[in-house]
């Protein structure tokens, strides 16, 4: 990682989305260094979809939280 760099990989921001241990992983590593360790291979679509959920699960107990003190 560059220490004075504000400009980060995809891959060091979202670690889910680095290839799978096997060949991509290695192709990976000859492409992007070899400070990454093997993630779960995600595609972009797939971390864009846990965000959301995240994102509606977080508005859900804010709105359910604002309706219980009812302010």
């Amino acid at each position: 990682m560059h220490y004075l760099s504000i400009f980060y990989s995809k891959y060091e921001i979202f670690p889910y989305t680095v290839p799978k241990e096997g060949p991509a992983f290695v192709n990976f590593t000859l492409t992007h260094g070899a400070g990454f360790e093997p993630g779960k291979g995600w595609s972009s679509g797939t971390q864009g979809g846990y965000q959301m959920l995240a994102l509606i699960v977080t508005l859900g107990i804010a709105i359910v939280g604002g309706i219980i003190t009812g302010d």
